[in-house]
């Protein structure tokens, strides 16, 4: 497992990066934060955990799986993509001739069912076209 240290440049904009990080931490005072960014000390730090290896229908599993490790709360602030917001992103992609990677549409798609139905991230199997 790895520790992840952030170390943020002091600069003009500190009362931002302290609310953005209290999201994360609500242990660490605001004294603390303002004083490690001044000293450019690791603000803060977490064990990242490994992306599990496996196939493409357990892929929304391993991936919830992974960013509620580190933000439990965070498919409660998801917003479904439309099919039309889908299709749209396709056709920007295929502007450039480009595709959009399956994996990342399979995850589109996906989310989009499971915050529809189930919120808390169960596995999903199917295939898209």
């Amino acid at each position: 497992m790895d520790f992840i240290q952030k170390k943020i440049k002091k600069d003009h904009s500190i009362a931002k990066y302290i609310r953005i990080i209290r999201k994360f931490d609500h242990s660490l005072p605001i004294g603390t934060i303002k004083q490690r960014i001044d000293e450019n000390d690791f603000v803060m730090g977490f064990e990242m955990a490994e992306f599990q290896e496996g196939t493409l229908d357990t892929m929304m599993e391993r991936l919830c799986s992974s960013i509620s490790g580190f933000d439990p709360e965070w498919v409660t602030r998801c917003v479904p993509a439309t099919e039309e917001q889908i299709r749209q992103l396709q056709d920007i992609f295929a502007e450039c001739h480009y595709t959009v990677p399956t994996a990342y549409l399979y995850y589109l798609y996906c989310i989009t069912i499971s915050l529809a139905v189930k919120p808390d991230c169960i596995t999903l199997t199917g295939s898209i076209a």
